[in-house]
């Protein structure tokens, strides 16, 4: 999305973030730096995996929360569903 943002101009859909409560915009930052990340099957995403979060909260060295984890979780499902229903 980034290269079609560059090359035509325009910022696709996909690009715009959702309406983040104030305080809580770390959490999507996170989200979309493991998202950048994320493996594809051929048949579209895979989930995010624990593992995954692990790894990089110790190459990042960022401390996660528990529920922080959870959130990105959530914030995960509800992606891999948008992209199943398109």
């Amino acid at each position: 999305m980034e290269q079609f943002k560059e090359s035509s101009g325009r910022e696709p859909d996909g690009l715009i973030p959702p309406d983040v409560p104030y305080g809580f915009m770390y959490i999507w930052d996170w989200f979309t730096e493991l998202n950048n990340g994320r493996q594809n099957s051929g048949f579209g995403p895979m989930p995010i995996s624990y593992l995954e979060i692990h790894s990089w909260s110790e190459l990042t060295k960022s401390y996660i929360n528990p529920w922080e984890i959870e959130v990105i979780k959530e914030m995960d499902s509800a992606y891999i569903a948008s992209r199943v229903n398109n």
